[in-house]
């Protein structure tokens, strides 16, 4: 065995320890009473890094430093944190936009929702209100201070050099003359919800239905639908359909499980969609120059095969979600064989293109195309299987309102060349936290899991330990719904070899022969007013 050799091993032992004693301190952290076992389990993993490192760090000496495409896999060393940290962590509300401060004089729940994704903060005396990017004032909110503190905002908004002040048609017309613009209240009136709230992974309820004005049906092996129209402008309708439920004004009886199922990614589908459009109006009322408040996606397609590579590039191109960029890596041919594809992808999705040795594994290029990326969720396609143009959309939707920092896919349509038929592989697992292994060509995470566990250098089974070593860190994952998706199974040239059995056994009806595009959801048509 060369140096070379020795050194990769080391690298992957070291990432492999890394995790471990990174585990080892978690649980010493959460598990008290076997604290004592497993900081010392972790002080013996530290010693044995130390070891190992000494060992690389002697041949680097003789052969240099590793190669770039390598070098990713040895990740910063993850701070552990303290029981005590862990809880306020786990207690602070995520933003989309940390950074801009918001100061509110705010009583609207429909406004206190719509900028809690900034760092917004209701005024107090303590509160400065000089240090804001915006101070937003509703009329109920002003009415609701008292005198003084009244008299200190109104000083506030009649000085010259100030941020901006933006304030509700409520407001007393003295004030209102002295802000930079105003919101109509009656406009804001139920276009925010907050998604973490109706999360189907810990089970959220109905307990709002009657303030939609609607009666809720428990319809067999679905679920909720609400009996009536959709109302766009109710916060409450909004609420509900973000949590997957479908509104049917028609005979229920005439509707098939798969059709509600369908109904209800759409409504989804619509809402997020709704939320995300209203959000970006009301950081230009606010007249604040924000970042986009979707995250950028790379879209990761790394291929041994140019005649799937091409096809592959293209089906992506199609994908709706933006902002959306695309990662190819050539593995073992020409980057020339995909320009054509590359070609039609459209001009607003930046497109990398990577040659790499048949030689690197699999891990090898997935961690090298990541780290020239500065996308803030990263997306794993395979080049063979099928993405419906709402795969990405619906994929990021998950993330946010599952919580996690990983998604993919469990229940899926799988297509089996051998016997031209779509079956539903591991039905029962959609909308939850999953403790399996999801389909590895679904796999969506954030960026910040793989900056703590990259991939490990291997091509069969890389998916696998990606997601172990990130369950190892604290991680968990959550499966979506079925649609926009189809794994295919050829008759021969997989990269899993594994009998046909194992993707029928136990699987759910699809349809017969090769028609991917049946498990897209289409949005809502006639999209809502």
């Amino acid at each position: 065995m060369n140096d070379q050799n020795r050194i990769d091993e080391l690298e992957q032992a070291l990432l492999d320890e890394r995790r471990e004693r990174d585990a080892a301190q978690r649980r010493a952290v959460t598990l008290s009473k076997n604290v004592d076992v497993w900081r010392k389990r972790a002080e013996d993993r530290t010693d044995r890094i130390r070891r190992l490192e000494a060992e690389r760090d002697s041949l680097r000496g003789m052969r240099g430093w590793i190669r770039r495409t390598r070098r990713a896999s040895s990740p910063t060393p993850v701070r552990v944190p303290s029981a005590e940290t862990v809880q306020q962590e786990s207690e602070v509300v995520s933003r989309l936009l940390p950074a801009i401060r918001c100061v509110t004089v705010v009583e609207s729940s429909d406004l206190l929702t719509g900028v809690a994704v900034f760092d917004s903060v209701r005024y107090e005396p303590s509160v400065s209100l000089l240090e804001a990017d915006v101070v937003l004032v509703d009329g109920r909110g002003l009415r609701a201070l008292r005198a003084e503190d009244a008299a200190v905002v109104e000083q506030w908004a009649a000085l010259d050099v100030r941020p901006p002040l933006i304030v509700t048609d409520d407001v007393p017309a003295d004030l209102r003359a002295r802000a930079n613009g105003t919101i109509n209240s009656t406009d804001v009136s139920g276009r925010f919800f907050d998604p973490k709230t109706w999360n189907p992974s810990r089970g959220s309820g109905h307990r709002d239905a009657e303030s939609v004005g609607r009666s809720i049906v428990e319809v067999d092996d679905f679920g909720s639908v609400v009996a009536g129209p959709f109302d766009p402008t109710s916060t409450r309708s909004l609420e509900l359909a973000a949590n997957g439920t479908p509104f049917v004004e028609t005979d229920l009886s005439v509707l098939s499980t798969d059709r509600l199922r369908r109904l209800g990614v759409a409504y989804r589908r619509f809402a997020f969609e709704h939320r995300h459009a209203e959000l970006e109006r009301l950081t230009k009322q606010l007249m604040l120059d924000t970042p986009p408040l979707r995250p950028r996606v790379a879209a990761l397609l790394v291929s041994n095969r140019p005649e799937d590579a091409v096809a592959a590039i293209e089906q992506i191109g199609r994908q709706r979600y933006r902002p959306l960029e695309l990662i190819v890596g050539c593995h073992g041919f020409s980057s020339a064989l995909a320009t054509n594809a590359i070609s039609h992808v459209p001009t607003d999705i930046p497109v990398s293109v990577f040659e790499f040795s048949p030689e690197l594994s699999l891990g090898q290029c997935l961690n090298e195309c990541i780290s020239t990326s500065g996308a803030h969720v990263i997306a794993k396609m395979d080049d063979d299987d099928h993405y419906g143009p709402s795969y990405l959309t619906d994929a990021v939707q998950s993330l946010e309102y599952s919580g996690v920092s990983i998604i993919g896919k469990a229940t899926s349509y799988t297509y089996v060349e051998s016997e031209d038929r779509t079956v539903l592989r591991r039905p029962g697992y959609e909308e939850i936290l999953y403790n399996g292994s999801p389909t590895g060509a679904t796999l969506v995470w954030a960026r910040g899991v793989w900056e703590r566990n990259p991939f490990p250098h291997r091509t069969i089974g890389e998916d696998y330990s990606f997601l172990r070593g990130a369950r190892l860190l604290g991680e968990e994952v959550y499966v979506n719904a079925r649609f926009e998706f189809v794994y295919r199974r050829r008759r021969s040239g997989n990269t899993w070899q594994a009998a046909d059995e194992l993707f029928t056994g136990g699987s759910g009806v699809g349809w017969d022969g090769d028609h991917p595009s049946n498990a897209d959801v289409p949005d809502l048509d006639p999209m809502p007013p």
